[in-house]
Parts: structure tokens; C-alpha cells; sequence
């Protein structure tokens, strides 16, 4: 088949009344698929639905991106088992179907993000960064820090004491790394070839998709905030921005994606390069094309931690795995952790504690504060340590944040992404990507790409926040450093019963600024420690409290019992506003009887958060 010439028509060709037979099977498949989905939404179903690729309307929805990858890559489908977990079912869709096409964990995570970034362009895309942890069916695993890093002409204070700059526009933007970790991760662990993993998105792009709950939430509340006119063109109508069910075309970054596909150095250093400096130095910015061309992934080992028994891998700074890890490690050591005030009580004083730590963190990238950071991990992450702080822990009273120790400015994003897979051999990724706030800089190129504000996540010298923290010194700003991040994508690994065999237990994650490392340990707490299954440990109702401010946020649905009782121990209960945080994870299990049968097959769950709407694919 002539994949790469039919895309190439698809995105080009102006006479939409001159199209090839193949084509309006294209166009049909994913008309027939929203309508599907339309319906499938209609219809009322249980909370925490998961999804599984097995029959009726969902198989249908499976068929029709099928039909469309398909038609566009021509590779058969085979008998693979696997899980992904995305804010969007037809995102964990695509990335089940190059499972099913004989993919890899990385070529599905890949799929997906590209997916998302075309679909929650609000929350990720080519335009921001992050962190991965891959496992491989060897059982090797590897970090990779793509988070953003500050331009070259960057400096401690060039916002002075405007934190608006940080905030929109060009000097806003630091240098991207969704693309390259792509390239990268996929150079050592992809399996089908890297343009295939491109195709479904370019469909998506160009021929449009549906609004969603939280893609309208995020234009409503943006829209006026935008400021590329190309943003409001994309994201609005006659001048008013776009409503729930309403069509979006992202035809411009179709063109991107196809690019890409096929040569994707053109992101660093190439007219796709040109357009990202185009737009930002338009805006005021300062990143050059030499900065997109150095560019670097970071890969090191994966933190660890335990938990319950089994492994935790976490990602190290300037990501958050060592906060999940410290709090997990004081968690470890309550054994009668249930749903109660005494086990919520004991959570938010380790959130506390952790939270306290972290605040000292840095990107170890820079030499003054390197030493001080790689030693804080190491207490962090240290069971010696959570024993003492666990200690620190009376049974029913909490203290002033002082009581914790210091703490300095927390920045709170609600625009990312985590996706959570699980692939054929066993191998698993768990991927956390954000353009920061919601559509980042509110910047886009003329190639369709949403630029990041992540200079924003940075500590300022001059400007102290709304509660009087000081800013972070071990987050400020210097050239190709990366700022400080609560991205906590967590692998953990387990024996299989009665066997020294590792297997992959969990891939959990979180999108929702400050309160992700929180949401990721519950989740984990309430599926290992409680012993609930995925569905139950992602939907249930979580707490949050990042010591300052002190507040305890519940969502509702807590007892009245548990909340009187945490407001009796001196916590400053409130309820949360709005959602706290959305987690995507998949967890294996074997059979009660697996010690017994050396064949016994690992059984897939898969969970996407409800708070956000999106649904987890298992075949």
C-alpha cells in the first residue's frame, strides 16, 4: 500500500467535493466512530467503567479507528495482551490497536501521547515535557527526564517581579522535549516502524474530532486569555469559543504530524524549528534555534522504593518520585491501613512531611545546589528516615506547618497528561507529559504546535507568593536548567506468587499540578494496601493537603463521620473545589490459583479517571 502518498493527499487536497474512494472510507470510519461514541455516552453506565475491547458498541468503536489504521498502515492484526490507560477513550483505543498490531509498550505510549496532544491540546503535546519510566520484558528499566529546560539567555530574574511574563507569552516558553524523548524511547524499545505510530493522529487532526467535557471546560476558561489569533481560529467559532460536542480541526498540525512521521529531526532543526522560535521570539521571547538543537534527554535509572513488598520506580529530580516514595515509605509502616479517620489522619501528616522535603528539591543539572539534592533523595528515599518521621506522628492531632520543617513556594498546573500501559511481553510504561497551565503560553505556531509555559514552574528571586512562602532557591532559574516538577509516572513490580519471578503489578500516574504525587500514593495505597482493585482504588474519593497552604481538601463523598473526626484532630477541612487530580493506571494480577499452574496468564485491569471522562482499553 502507498501509505505515505495517500496521507500526503489527505492533508493537501482542496477539493473536498475530489475524493478517492479510499478516502471517504477514512472520513466514514471515523464518522461512524463519533457517533458511536456520541451514543456510548448517551446511554447511562456504571461508574469506573473499564473498557475492554471484547464486543458490542465498544468493539465497534475498536473496529472503526481499526478500520482506519488499517487502511492507512496495512498491518494484520494479532492475538496481543495488553492495557493502556489515557483521558481519552479514543486515545487508549489507538494505543491498544498497535499493541494488537504487534507494538511495543513505548510504540503504544507513543501513539497515544500523539494522540492526546491532538485531542488535549489544553493539557499536552509537541510544545511541553516530562518524565517516562520504561520496563522493559527483561526487566530493565530506565528513566527519561524530558522535561523542559530554560533557553540559554535565560536568567535567575528575568520576570523581575511580573510573574504575568511567566506566565503568557514568549518569555514564558522553555525548550520543548515531547518530540525527542519520542525518537529516543523508541530507538531503543519501538518494534513497528515510527511513521505507523503517527497515523491514526494525522486522521484525527485533520479530519476533526469532538469536543469533550473537559476540552470545553478548558477553551471557556482560556479563550480570552489566548494570544495567537491561530488559537482562536482553532479553538473557536465566529469569534466564541467552542461548546461541549462541537467539531475541532487541527489541520495545520496534521501537516506537522506527517512531517514528523517522516522526519522528525525537522522539530529541532527545520522549518517546524523555525515556526516554534517564529512565534516565541514574536511573543518576546529569548529561545533560539541553537537552543532546540541541544537539546538532550536525560536517561538514568529509575528511583526505588518499597512498598507492601513489592518495588517502586519512580522518577528521580526534577520529578517527584522521591515525594511519592517518602510518603509510601511512612505509609509502609501502619499495618492496619483501612478507610478510616486514623489511616486519612496518618496520610495527610506523611503528605505533610514529604511535602516539607520537597520543597528543597532542584534539578541536580545545577552545580550549586547538586550536592544538597542528591542527598535529600537519599533520606527521602531511605525506610531509616520515614521511620523517624513516622515517629514525628502523634495519633490524633496535626501541627503548624512549621512543626514539618521549612517550605518554600509550590506551584499548582492543571494542564498535563499521564497515560499507563501495559504491553504484550510484559513490558510497561508509565508516561506523564504537561504543557503546564491549561494551553500553556497560550501561544501556538503556524504548524499547529501549543507552547508550553513551564518557565512559570521556576522560583523567582522578587516574587514571594499568595500565602508569604518565600521562593525556592534550589529552583531558580538558570540557563538549561529544569524546573521542579510534581510529574510522579510510578512503575511497581512484584513477585508472582509462591515464585522469585518479577512481574509488573502496576502503572499508575496523575494530571493535576501539586496534588499528583498525592493522588498517585492513595491510589497506590488503596489498591496495595487496602487490596482494591484498579477501578475501585482510581474512583475512589481522595485528600489533599501540600502543608502550605494548610488546608486538608476532601472531595465529596467522604463520611461525615471521617471528616468530624479529622476536623477534631485540628485539620483544616475544606472541600475541594474541583477535582483532585486525574489518575490513568492498569493493574496485573494472576489467578488465585497461579502458584500452582506455571501457565497461569496474568489477568489486565485498566482505569481511566471518571473525573475527566476518558475510559482504558484492555484486549
Amino acid at each position: 500500500m502507498e501509505t505515505r502518498e495517500d496521507v500526503t493527499r489527505l492533508i493537501d487536497e482542496d477539493n473536498d467535493n475530489e475524493v478517492s474512494e479510499r478516502e471517504a472510507n477514512v472520513v466514514v470510519a471515523l464518522e461512524e466512530e463519533n457517533l458511536l461514541l456520541k451514543e456510548k455516552k448517551r446511554r447511562k453506565k456504571p461508574s469506573g467503567l473499564t473498557v475492554v475491547i471484547a464486543g458490542g458498541v465498544v468493539f465497534m468503536i475498536g473496529v472503526g479507528i481499526g478500520l482506519v489504521v488499517d487502511i492507512l498502515v496495512g498491518l494484520p492484526e494479532r492475538d496481543y495482551h495488553g492495557a493502556v490507560a489515557a483521558d481519552s477513550e479514543n486515545c487508549s483505543l489507538i494505543g491498544t490497536d498497535m499493541i494488537k498490531r504487534g507494538g511495543s509498550a513505548v510504540d503504544s505510549a507513543i501513539a497515544v501521547l500523539l494522540c492526546i496532544g491532538v485531542i488535549h491540546g489544553q493539557s499536552s503535546g509537541l510544545g511541553g515535557g516530562g518524565f517516562m519510566i520504561v520496563r522493559d520484558a527483561k526487566g530493565n528499566a530506565e528513566a527519561f527526564d524530558f522535561r523542559t529546560t530554560a533557553p540559554a539567555a535565560a536568567s535567575p530574574d528575568m520576570f523581575r517581579d511580573n510573574r504575568h511574563l511567566a506566565l503568557a507569552g514568549g518569555l514564558a516558553v522553555a525548550v520543548p522535549g515531547e518530540l525527542k524523548v519520542m525518537s529516543e524511547a523508541h530507538k531503543k524499545y519501538g518494534k513497528l516502524p515510527w511513521r505507523d505510530l503517527f497515523q491514526p493522529s494525522i486522521i484525527l487532526a485533520r479530519d476533526g474530532f469532538t469536543v469533550n467535557r473537559a476540552l470545553a471546560h478548558a477553551i471557556n476558561i482560556s479563550f480570552d486569555k489566548f494570544l495567537s489569533p491561530r488559537m482562536k481560529e482553532v479553538y473557536g467559532r465566529n469569534g466564541f469559543p467552542l461548546q461541549e460536542d462541537d467539531t475541532v480541526y487541527r489541520k495545520q498540525l496534521a501537516k506537522t504530524l506527517f512531517t514528523l512521521a517522516n522526519n522528525s529531526s525537522s522539530f529541532y532543526d527545520g522549518d517546524i524549528a523555525n515556526s516554534i522560535i517564529e512565534e516565541i521570539s514574536d511573543g518576546g521571547g529569548i529561545m533560539t534555534l541553537d537552543d532546540l538543537k541541544n537539546y538532550t534527554v536525560n536517561i538514568q535509572p529509575p528511583l526505588e522504593g518499597r512498598f507492601r513488598g513489592s518495588t517502586v520506580l519512580g522518577v528521580p529530580p526534577p520529578g517527584s518520585g522521591a515525594v511519592l516514595i517518602s510518603i509510601l515509605n511512612i505509609m509502609d509502616g501502619y499495618n492496619d491501613i483501612t478507610n478510616d479517620a486514623t489511616t486519612y489522619h496518618r496520610l495527610v501528616e506523611s503528605f505533610k512531611f514529604a511535602y516539607a522535603q520537597r520543597s528543597h528539591l532542584g534539578d541536580p543539572f545545577d552545580q550549586s545546589v547538586r550536592d544538597e539534592v542528591e542527598q535529600l533523595i537519599i533520606n527521602m528515599t531511605s525506610p531509616a528516615v520515614a521511620d523517624e518521621l513516622r515517629s514525628l506522628i502523634t495519633p490524633n492531632e496535626t501541627h503548624d506547618p512549621s512543626y514539618y520543617g521549612h517550605a518554600f513556594d509550590l506551584e499548582e498546573i492543571p494542564g498535563t497528561t499521564h497515560v499507563s500501559v501495559y504491553g504484550p511481553d510484559g513490558d510497561a510504561v508509565a508516561v506523564t507529559s504537561s504543557v503546564n497551565t491549561y494551553f500553556g503560553a497560550k501561544l501556538m505556531t503556524r504548524t499547529g504546535i501549543v507552547l508550553n509555559n513551564d518557565m512559570d514552574d521556576f522560583s523567582s528571586p522578587n516574587i514571594t507568593n499568595y500565602f508569604g512562602l518565600p521562593p525556592a532557591k534550589n529552583n531558580f532559574i538558570i540557563p538549561g536548567k529544569r524546573p521542579q516538577s510534581s510529574q510522579s509516572p510510578t512503575i511497581i513490580i512484584s513477585k508472582k506468587p509462591n515464585s522469585k519471578k518479577d512481574y509488573v503489578r502496576l502503572i499508575v500516574g496523575a494530571a493535576g499540578g501539586t496534588m499528583i504525587t498525592t493522588s498517585t500514593a492513595q491510589v497506590i495505597l488503596y489498591a496495595l494496601g487496602m487490596g482494591e482493585s484498579v477501578t475501585a482504588a482510581v474512583e475512589r474519593r481522595r485528600i489533599h493537603n501540600q502543608l502550605i497552604p494548610d488546608r486538608t481538601l476532601i472531595e465529596d463523598g467522604f463520611s461525615d463521620n471521617i471528616k468530624c473526626q479529622l476536623i477534631e484532630m485540628h485539620h483544616n477541612v475544606e472541600p475541594a473545589n474541583s477535582t483532585i487530580a486525574v489518575v490513568q493506571a492498569v493493574m496485573a494480577t494472576y489467578p488465585s490459583d497461579a502458584a500452582y499452574r506455571s501457565d497461569a496468564d496474568i489477568q489486565l485491569s485498566a482505569q481511566s479517571d471518571s473525573r475527566k471522562g476518558g475510559n482504558a482499553s484492555v484486549v
